[in-house]
């Protein structure tokens, strides 16, 4: 089974954040970020934890993820900031907890998740039919989010599409 090139995953709003490898396999790119009114992925709330649900189609694997820094999150008396990605009954199955926050390297190398959850179908689905929600978390340390006023991530996610026999 081929992934088509207009393969439809919530909040990826760009074809160009679509990264064809083979047939079978895309990268994907999320750029996860805090900014001024509109131009933020991360709400800035009065609460220590945000996170941005990605709903991804049925059908297919999570291979691999990598996360690279574009700006470190700072801001306020936030005192630390970690970034992870998972699923939503385990945020960090696919990358755990990084830090994000001031001092951390932003264009240095890129953090690649080995977490246990990869190789599963997205969102930690044990059918490949189902709609898999692989969520991004930030956690702040301190202060809560609506204390941040930059930062700014891309989260690359290798997707591979599987067959799925129906008789």
């Amino acid at each position: 089974m081929s992934i088509p090139l207009a393969v439809r995953i919530e909040g990826v709003k760009n074809l160009a954040d679509l990264i064809p490898v083979n047939r079978n396999c895309v990268y994907v790119r999320y750029r996860a970020k805090i900014g001024s009114a509109g131009q933020q992925n991360f709400t800035p709330t009065a609460a220590t934890t945000g996170n941005i649900d990605l709903a991804v189609p049925g059908g297919l694997l999570v291979e691999a993820v990598h996360m690279s820094l574009i700006t470190a999150f700072s801001g306020g008396s936030v005192s630390a900031a970690t970034l992870s990605v998972g699923t939503t009954g385990s945020p960090a199955t696919y990358l755990a907890a990084t830090n994000v926050f001031t001092g951390a390297t932003a264009g240095g190398a890129v953090t690649i998740g080995s977490g246990a959850g990869l190789g599963n179908y997205a969102g930690g689905n044990s059918t490949p039919t189902a709609v898999g929600t692989i969520r991004i978390q930030l956690i702040t340390t301190t202060a809560n989010l609506s204390a941040l006023t930059a930062g700014a991530a891309d989260i690359f996610l290798r997707l591979r599409a599987t067959t799925v026999r129906t008789s």
